[in-house]
């Protein structure tokens, strides 16, 4: 009965620690395509479209804010600094983890040129 006791109690914390990993991994796939799609979306507009003010736009469902606790999308367009002519958009979502400290953000960049301004 000890030796079941002490094989248990060793065998609990690495189940507990297992879940927790987990659910962290569910947390970081989910921001991955939540950033990926949000992305994807503010691609396609039209060149002018982009700017900072689409953050406003930019919006979890009630469903993502329950699963990434205190979580922040984040957006910044800015024009590229070199030819060709473009804006790069940045996109990042944070979140705090099950242990209440903030996980590692997920960051998204891509660079969106003119029309007949691609290289």
């Amino acid at each position: 009965m000890i030796l079941i006791g002490m094989l248990i109690s060793t065998i609990m914390p690495m189940v507990r620690w297992a879940g927790h990993q987990k659910r962290e991994s569910e947390r970081r796939t989910l921001a991955i395509e939540i950033v990926t799609n949000q992305l994807e979306e503010l691609a396609v507009k039209s060149y002018e479209e982009l700017t900072e003010f689409d953050a406003s736009l930019l919006k979890l469902t009630d469903e993502q804010g329950r699963l990434l606790p205190e979580s922040e999308l984040m957006l910044h367009v800015k024009p590229t600094s070199a030819a060709p002519i473009g804006k790069q958009i940045k996109l990042s979502l944070s979140w705090t983890n099950s242990a209440g400290q903030p996980a590692r953000p997920v960051k998204l960049t891509t660079i969106v040129y003119p029309p007949g301004g691609q290289p």
